[in-house]
């Protein structure tokens, strides 16, 4: 991974990961949820076929949900992360736009962005902590820990 950007790269590079992880994401998540919340949104676990808006956190049938039919014209993406235990990692880390971990207090977010398809989307959510984990670990070894 790399830690630092190259001069003659923009030094812009890697801020999207960052800035989007940098707040403690399991707060951040229940601090927006209770946000929608005041304004009456409601939750909903079911599929709907007339809305204003929609956010599909499971990331399946896309194409059904923006009526165009086709899930396969949709470029289904997922960002990743899982927390881990350690307190010997300090620094930013990224390699490409794919890869990345980001320190905090007392332990780090590995986290990964990809493409998925219909058969990925559906991965349990310990075969995805994995995923992250064994890519991390492959560019920063020192993570092979204990996932919190």
């Amino acid at each position: 991974m790399r830690q630092f950007v190259p001069q003659k790269e923009e030094s812009h590079l890697f801020a999207v990961h960052y800035t989007t992880y940098s707040v403690v994401p399991k707060q951040y998540s229940l601090y927006l949820k209770k946000q929608l919340e005041n304004y009456d949104v409601k939750f909903e676990d079911q599929l709907f076929y007339d809305y204003e808006v929609i956010v599909n956190c499971a990331i399946t049938n896309p194409g059904i949900l923006a009526a165009d039919g086709d899930s396969r014209t949709f470029k289904k993406h997922r960002k990743s992360f899982v927390e881990v235990d350690t307190k010997n990692l300090h620094h930013f880390l990224s390699k490409g736009f794919d890869t990345y971990v980001i320190p905090h207090t007392n332990s780090v977010f590995a986290g990964l962005h990809e493409t998925v398809t219909d058969d990925e989307a559906l991965r349990t959510e310990e075969q995805n902590s994995d995923l992250v984990l064994n890519r991390a670990v492959e560019y920063q070894p020192s993570l092979k820990v204990r996932i919190i």
